[in-house]
Protein backbone atom coordinates (compact mmCIF):
# COMPACT_ATOMS: atom_id res chain seq x y z
CA UNK A 1 0.00 0.00 0.00
CA UNK A 2 2.90 2.42 0.56
CA UNK A 3 3.86 2.18 -3.11
CA UNK A 4 0.32 2.92 -4.26
CA UNK A 5 -0.08 5.75 -1.74
CA UNK A 6 3.12 7.39 -2.98
CA UNK A 7 1.87 7.67 -6.58
CA UNK A 8 0.69 11.12 -7.63
CA UNK A 9 -3.08 11.42 -7.38
CA UNK A 10 -3.53 8.06 -5.64
CA UNK A 11 -4.99 7.55 -2.21
CA UNK A 12 -5.40 4.25 -0.36
CA UNK A 13 -8.89 4.12 1.12
CA UNK A 14 -8.52 0.75 2.78
CA UNK A 15 -7.11 -2.72 2.51
CA UNK A 16 -9.27 -5.62 3.51
CA UNK A 17 -8.18 -9.21 4.05
CA UNK A 18 -11.24 -11.34 4.82
CA UNK A 19 -10.61 -14.17 7.23
CA UNK A 20 -10.87 -16.83 6.02
CA UNK A 21 -10.11 -15.63 2.50
CA UNK A 22 -13.22 -15.72 0.34
CA UNK A 23 -12.59 -17.69 -2.83
CA UNK A 24 -14.50 -17.26 -6.07
CA UNK A 25 -17.84 -15.53 -6.03
CA UNK A 26 -19.04 -16.20 -2.51
CA UNK A 27 -21.90 -13.71 -2.91
CA UNK A 28 -23.31 -15.72 -5.83
CA UNK A 29 -22.88 -18.95 -3.87
CA UNK A 30 -24.85 -17.39 -1.02
CA UNK A 31 -27.68 -16.42 -3.39
CA UNK A 32 -27.74 -19.99 -4.68
CA UNK A 33 -28.06 -21.30 -1.10
CA UNK A 34 -30.84 -18.80 -0.37
CA UNK A 35 -32.84 -19.92 -3.42
CA UNK A 36 -32.23 -23.61 -2.75
CA UNK A 37 -34.27 -23.54 0.49
CA UNK A 38 -36.94 -20.84 0.22
CA UNK A 39 -38.44 -21.80 3.59
CA UNK A 40 -35.15 -20.74 5.25
CA UNK A 41 -34.12 -18.07 2.76
CA UNK A 42 -33.78 -15.11 5.09
CA UNK A 43 -32.10 -17.09 7.89
CA UNK A 44 -29.61 -18.42 5.33
CA UNK A 45 -28.94 -14.90 4.07
CA UNK A 46 -28.40 -13.36 7.51
CA UNK A 47 -26.21 -16.18 8.81
CA UNK A 48 -24.28 -16.64 5.54
CA UNK A 49 -23.63 -12.95 4.87
CA UNK A 50 -20.57 -12.55 7.12
CA UNK A 51 -18.48 -15.20 5.36
CA UNK A 52 -19.77 -14.42 1.87
CA UNK A 53 -19.84 -10.62 1.99
CA UNK A 54 -16.88 -9.79 4.22
CA UNK A 55 -18.77 -8.41 7.22
CA UNK A 56 -18.78 -9.21 10.92
CA UNK A 57 -22.54 -9.59 11.34
CA UNK A 58 -25.84 -9.07 9.58
CA UNK A 59 -29.50 -8.59 10.40
CA UNK A 60 -32.80 -8.49 8.57
CA UNK A 61 -34.63 -5.34 9.68
CA UNK A 62 -38.17 -4.09 9.16
CA UNK A 63 -39.75 -0.70 8.49
CA UNK A 64 -43.34 0.39 9.07
CA UNK A 65 -45.73 1.99 6.56
CA UNK A 66 -44.51 5.46 7.56
CA UNK A 67 -40.93 4.49 6.69
CA UNK A 68 -39.69 4.31 10.28
CA UNK A 69 -37.50 1.52 11.62
CA UNK A 70 -39.80 -1.03 13.28
CA UNK A 71 -37.29 -3.57 14.55
CA UNK A 72 -35.06 -6.54 13.96
CA UNK A 73 -36.66 -9.50 12.18
CA UNK A 74 -33.65 -11.86 12.23
CA UNK A 75 -30.27 -11.11 13.77
CA UNK A 76 -26.98 -12.82 13.05
CA UNK A 77 -24.76 -14.59 15.54
CA UNK A 78 -22.55 -11.62 16.45
CA UNK A 79 -25.26 -8.94 16.45
CA UNK A 80 -25.53 -7.00 19.72
CA UNK A 81 -27.53 -9.00 22.28
CA UNK A 82 -29.17 -5.81 23.54
CA UNK A 83 -30.43 -5.01 20.04
CA UNK A 84 -30.09 -1.75 18.15
CA UNK A 85 -32.15 0.93 16.46
CA UNK A 86 -31.72 2.68 13.14
CA UNK A 87 -32.69 6.25 12.36
CA UNK A 88 -31.81 5.91 8.68
CA UNK A 89 -34.55 5.54 6.07
CA UNK A 90 -34.81 2.30 4.11
CA UNK A 91 -32.56 3.05 1.16
CA UNK A 92 -29.21 1.83 -0.08
CA UNK A 93 -26.72 3.77 2.01
CA UNK A 94 -23.98 3.63 4.57
CA UNK A 95 -25.49 4.08 8.04
CA UNK A 96 -24.15 4.98 11.48
CA UNK A 97 -24.21 2.31 14.14
CA UNK A 98 -22.37 2.38 17.50
CA UNK A 99 -19.36 0.06 17.52
CA UNK A 100 -19.22 -0.23 13.73
CA UNK A 101 -16.44 0.98 11.47
CA UNK A 102 -18.80 0.46 8.55
CA UNK A 103 -22.46 -0.41 8.18
CA UNK A 104 -24.73 -0.48 5.16
CA UNK A 105 -28.50 -0.83 4.78
CA UNK A 106 -29.70 -2.67 1.68
CA UNK A 107 -33.37 -2.55 0.66
CA UNK A 108 -34.78 -5.93 -0.38
CA UNK A 109 -36.78 -5.19 -3.52
CA UNK A 110 -39.94 -3.18 -2.87
CA UNK A 111 -40.56 -4.75 0.54
CA UNK A 112 -40.50 -2.94 3.88
CA UNK A 113 -37.38 -4.86 4.91
CA UNK A 114 -33.67 -4.39 4.54
CA UNK A 115 -30.46 -6.28 5.08
CA UNK A 116 -28.09 -4.56 7.50
CA UNK A 117 -24.41 -5.50 7.06
CA UNK A 118 -21.93 -4.42 9.74
CA UNK A 119 -18.14 -4.33 10.03
CA UNK A 120 -16.76 -3.84 13.51
CA UNK A 121 -13.24 -3.52 12.14
CA UNK A 122 -11.78 -2.70 8.77
CA UNK A 123 -12.73 -0.07 6.22
CA UNK A 124 -16.06 1.55 5.53
CA UNK A 125 -18.02 0.25 2.55
CA UNK A 126 -16.68 1.48 -0.78
CA UNK A 127 -19.16 2.87 -3.33
CA UNK A 128 -18.41 -0.12 -5.62
CA UNK A 129 -19.39 -2.48 -2.80
CA UNK A 130 -22.58 -0.50 -2.20
CA UNK A 131 -23.57 -0.80 -5.86
CA UNK A 132 -23.00 -4.58 -5.91
CA UNK A 133 -24.83 -5.07 -2.61
CA UNK A 134 -27.71 -2.97 -3.92
CA UNK A 135 -27.99 -5.28 -6.92
CA UNK A 136 -27.94 -8.31 -4.62
CA UNK A 137 -30.75 -6.80 -2.51
CA UNK A 138 -32.82 -6.02 -5.58
CA UNK A 139 -32.52 -9.57 -6.95
CA UNK A 140 -33.30 -11.19 -3.60
CA UNK A 141 -36.23 -8.89 -2.91
CA UNK A 142 -37.83 -9.60 -6.28
CA UNK A 143 -37.40 -13.35 -6.03
CA UNK A 144 -38.12 -13.99 -2.35
CA UNK A 145 -40.95 -12.14 -0.58
CA UNK A 146 -39.83 -10.99 2.86
CA UNK A 147 -43.34 -11.61 4.23
CA UNK A 148 -42.46 -15.32 4.08
CA UNK A 149 -40.09 -14.98 7.07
Amino acid sequence: TSIVGSLAGMQVVGVRHPVPPVAGHADLQLIEQVFARPERAWHTLVHGAPAALGVDWAALVGYDLDGAFSGVIISGDLAPAEGFTLSAPLRLAAVSLPGATGAVLIPLGDSAAGLLLVRTSGPEFHHGELWRLGQLGHILGLAMPVAAV
